[in-house]
């Protein structure tokens, strides 16, 4: 299906570098690009697409620059190998990994719907009904891959997809059982520190991602969508070491939107500092959020998102003179400053004050100098008599 310009590289060598060249916004390959990208990440961009034959995809691109870190070019390749193999109604579905404009891309199912992290900035929580559906689907489809022995380490909002059909899929396996460490060589973390298990942060060698892992990694997200906010935070974006002391040694807050104590109880062990405090799988999970999911889930979620879409009316703009305009009465035209001219007896006052100061001025003016009488300020010229 592709062509010589996007050959597949399915089978390429790993570690194999590309030559990296100016990728055209045009195309990507035979894929002709629509509109602007969908989004960014710190390593890929996601555009819309269509093929030859019109259908409609998604295609991830490699940013050029990663082209010559072989890390960066095993985790894409391994992404669409993992998402091949685990072939899950809840995992965004991938066509072909291909090479074009000079870097790697990924072909994938287009999702009709927005991200958990997207829902969340507009409507800043959700009830726990709801977000605890979302989670169990999630655990369903992390439940499969585990089976499998992959791990996904990097369960966040932004990688929670929701489409408008009802379905609920987790994105980006990209950082999934690369390694059993959680830093690579280059010391960066495989995942987002907001949303990782302590002992993942820690960088110790003899921290493996497990499924515990995901575990905690998935109760922040209910914490997260049902409160409001992170469980925790670090002031300032790449701040690992005060985020690790927090998930360490500071006590979780309460749950101040949660349906009952057991929900919260709940989440509070999915973020136990200890991995063996955990809930011990996925399905167990699975079990104990689908006993909080609301009946109506799927239904509340449409409307959320369809309320998503309607924009807000705009705001009315202020007339121009070039617009009707509507001239106050002749008295309130006068007005300075807000002084309310446009009474009547305040009016007239005023008028009276102002006409009494013009004649003060005009009294206390000097008299002009008459013609042919000497100025003091200037000296005698010479020649005249004394």
């Amino acid at each position: 299906m592709a062509s010589a310009s996007s050959r597949s590289i399915g089978t390429a060598a790993a570690g194999s570098t590309v030559k990296v060249s100016q990728p055209r916004k045009a195309v990507i390959g035979i894929y002709k690009i629509l509109g602007r990208p969908l989004g960014r990440g710190g390593s890929a961009t996601v555009y819309k697409v269509q093929g030859q034959d019109g259908a409609i995809f998604a295609v991830k691109e490699l940013a050029p620059q990663f082209l010559g870190d072989k890390d960066a070019i095993a985790r894409f390749r391994r992404e669409f190998e993992i998402t091949r193999e685990l072939d899950h109604p809840g995992i965004v579905r991938t066509h072909e990994l291909l090479e074009a404009n000079g870097t790697l891309n990924i072909r994938m199912e287009l999702v009709d719907g927005v991200s958990l992290k997207a829902l969340l900035s507009r409507q800043k929580r959700l009830s726990a009904g709801l977000a605890c559906w979302i989670a169990s689907e999630i655990a369903r489809t992390l439940s499969h891959a585990h089976k499998r022995g992959i791990i996904h380490r990097d369960v966040k909002p932004d990688n929670i997809l929701l489409a408008r059909d009802g379905r609920v899929l987790l994105g980006d396996f990209g950082t999934a059982r690369l390694t059993n460490l959680a830093m690579t060589r280059a010391g960066t973390l495989l995942g987002t520190p907001v949303y990782m298990a302590p002992e993942l942060l820690s960088g110790k060698k003899d921290s493996a991602a497990t499924a515990a892992s995901d575990v905690y990694s998935l109760g922040a997200v209910v914490y997260e969508a049902i409160e409001g906010r992170s469980p925790f935070a670090s002031s300032k974006r790449g701040e690992i070491l005060p985020l690790l002391y927090a998930k360490s040694f500071q006590k979780l807050k309460p749950m101040a939107q949660a349906a009952d104590s057991e929900l919260a109880q709940l989440v509070e062990e999915c973020l136990a500092k200890e991995p063996a405090r955990r809930p011990p799988g996925m399905r167990e999970l699975l079990d104990r959020l689908t006993r909080h999911a609301g009946p109506a889930a799927q239904a509340e979620l449409r409307a959320a998102l369809a309320a998503r879409d309607q924009k807000p009316a705009p705001a009315k703009r202020p007339r121009t003179a070039t617009g009707p305009v509507s001239l106050p009465p002749a008295a309130a035209r006068f007005s300075l400053r807000g002084l309310p001219l446009h009474d009547s007896r305040f009016a007239a006052v005023f008028f009276a004050t102002l006409a009494g100061f013009i004649l003060y001025l005009l009294s206390i003016t000097p008299a002009p100098v008459q013609s042919g009488a000497a100025n003091p300020t200037l000296r005698p010229s010479q020649g005249a008599s004394r």
